[in-house]
């Protein structure tokens, strides 16, 4: 049938016909997704105009490494492919056409070979104090120089330099302020997607805690000094004594004259909190002097004196002093990884050789060889179970005179395994 009547030059009449609707050009938009990874088989989706269902097609992509499969046109705006990527295709943007039998190829749409998606499989350490700045090493797969993030999850922890040390090992940079206390999830991104997180746990600040504080002596007569002196503080930013004695180091001794009964207040302040203790110094009225007595007749000559009395009873012994309580002022190293043995000094006052034992109040920490090499210092093994739990512990040391204030070792997770 003639659709359409047009003359010629000579005057003669021909019939001509529109074009076919399946003799269009393919038309394509878009291809989702956009990208795949070597070693991956991706099942894509072509979307567009002028699909010819039922037509012979093509998916054509330029580049070695990927393999076209499974080409079908399921609709006039829809078609599928699958394209097999190699694990030596190179990475980058490539151009992706469909060609029908009957309209042609469709203008190009990029499809892009991206790196594989990294892997995190261990960070170093797992945990902080709210407040600190930390670098954490990551250990993982597929890390990328200059094309590598770190995020971590919630709030009050902020990400700052990031350095990959070689494709499976990195190091960032984190700060934290007061409102990140909690659990924290880390992740690696590059091109090739996100990885699975690991937790990092920030916990609240200790409050401050202050081993000892006296006054020496603790009895004087007005006019005289006393010494204050204070030690085995922890967890402190600052520290300061009231009635007149101000700030001050939050270690020493320092001299005061009260001239009335005193108590003295030490405080120490810190992030977590404050700690306080007393020492009172008793102050008594200084003598004073008898008048002369006046002067009288000439006394009387002294009477014999008595003959000295038989032997008595046999006097006490003097008490016998108590010893002082020992304190904790540094520990070296203050951290070890599980399946650890490590090898503590701990220094401090009032050990006493033979008589000290030392403590950790974890059922993975247990103490072993504990060498006091004078009054204020001694070292320890501390044996960490393979699998301990990770966390911050108390150490204390104990003699005959008490129990030292407690200083903080941390367990981490081991990464030699």
């Amino acid at each position: 049938m003639c659709l359409i009547l047009a003359l010629t030059a000579w005057g003669a009449a021909s019939c001509s016909s529109p074009t076919s609707p399946s003799s269009l050009a393919p038309q394509m938009n878009t291809v989702q997704p956009a990208s795949g990874a070597p070693g991956q088989t991706v099942d894509i989706t072509l979307t567009g105009t002028h699909f010819t269902v039922g037509d012979t097609a093509a998916v054509v992509v330029t580049g070695s490494g990927i393999t076209v499969s499974n080409v079908s046109v399921q609709s006039p705006t829809s078609a599928a492919a699958a394209l097999m990527i190699a694990d030596s295709a190179s990475l980058g943007p490539r151009t992706l056409t469909l060609t029908t039998a009957t309209g042609g190829t469709s203008p190009a749409v990029t499809f892009t070979v991206v790196p594989p998606a990294p892997t995190l499989t261990a960070i170093s350490p797992t945990s902080a104090v709210a407040g600190a700045a930390v670098t954490l090493t990551l250990t993982g797969t597929q890390f990328i120089n200059d094309a590598t993030s770190v995020e971590v999850s919630g709030s009050g922890v902020t990400v700052g330099r990031v350095t990959v040390q070689k494709s499976t090992s990195l190091t960032v940079d984190l700060s934290t302020d007061g409102s990140a206390a909690g659990d924290h999830s880390v992740t690696v991104k590059t091109a090739g997607g996100t990885s699975a997180g690991r937790t990092f746990t920030v916990s609240a600040p200790p409050a401050a805690t202050i081993g000892a504080f006296g006054a020496s002596p603790s009895s004087i007569t007005s006019g005289q000094s006393a010494v204050l002196s204070w030690s085995g503080i922890s967890d402190a930013s600052n520290c300061s004594i009231d009635n007149g004695v101000g700030p001050v180091a939050c270690a020493g001794t320092v001299s005061v004259s009260p001239t009335a009964t005193t108590t003295y207040t030490l405080t120490a302040n810190g992030p977590g909190g404050s700690a306080t203790a007393t020492a009172t110094i008793a102050v008594a009225p200084a003598p004073t002097s008898a008048p002369a007595p006046a002067p009288g007749p000439t006394p009387a000559p002294a009477p014999a004196p008595a003959p000295a009395p038989g032997p008595g009873p046999t006097p006490a012994p003097p008490p016998v002093p108590q010893p002082a309580a020992p304190t904790l002022s540094s520990m070296s190293p203050d951290s070890g990884e599980s399946g650890d043995n490590v090898n503590v000094s701990l220094s401090g006052t009032n050990f006493v050789p033979g008589q000290t034992t030392v403590s950790v109040n974890s059922r993975d920490v247990s103490v072993s060889g504990v060498s006091v090499r004078s009054t204020t210092s001694l070292t320890a093994r501390f044996g960490i179970k393979k699998h301990a739990d990770s966390g911050r512990f108390q150490v204390t040391v104990t003699t005959p005179g008490g129990t030292s204030n407690a200083l903080t070792f941390t367990v981490t997770e081991s990464h030699h395994e």
